[in-house]
């Protein structure tokens, strides 16, 4: 349980980096921005973007709330934007549906459900999906 929570952390802040850096990068003709409240236009950007039904935006999104970097955590705005994107198949938000109900984050904890997305986004060769997966099945849940 352990080892899947920090999978996921992992993962989370490598999103959250490489989002955040790829943002900040591209004003003034490709410097770097040095203004520390760069934060704020990323979550409108991605918010804008989520409500243009853009699936990698409603995940990053759901990853936000997950995580209440930058925003408040709240579990509920993070599933209904997960929901969102994995109704669309983006295996990172089946994957973190699954983890949510594997871990019992912000619902009731549901193996069923957990091993449904964990399924849908190893099937799309999401590697930690497939681990958490077999982790499913090698600890009989």
């Amino acid at each position: 349980m352990l080892h899947s929570r920090v999978l996921f952390a992992v993962t989370l802040i490598s999103l959250l980096w490489f989002e955040g850096s790829a943002t900040t990068a591209t004003q003034d003709n490709g410097k770097r921005s040095a203004n520390p409240n760069a934060s704020a236009p990323q979550i409108s950007s991605i918010s804008r973007r989520a409500g243009q039904v853009d699936p990698e935006a409603e995940y990053q999104l759901g990853a936000l709330y997950m995580t209440g970097t930058n925003v408040p955590l709240d579990y509920r705005q993070a599933l209904t934007w997960y929901r969102r994107a994995a109704e669309q198949n983006y295996p990172d938000a089946e994957f973190s549906l699954g983890y949510m109900y594997e871990q019992g984050e912000g619902v009731n904890r549901d193996y069923r459900e957990a091993k449904r997305y964990y399924t849908a986004a190893a099937q799309q060769g999401h590697a930690t999906a497939e681990n958490n997966l077999g982790s499913l099945y090698e600890h009989g849940k």
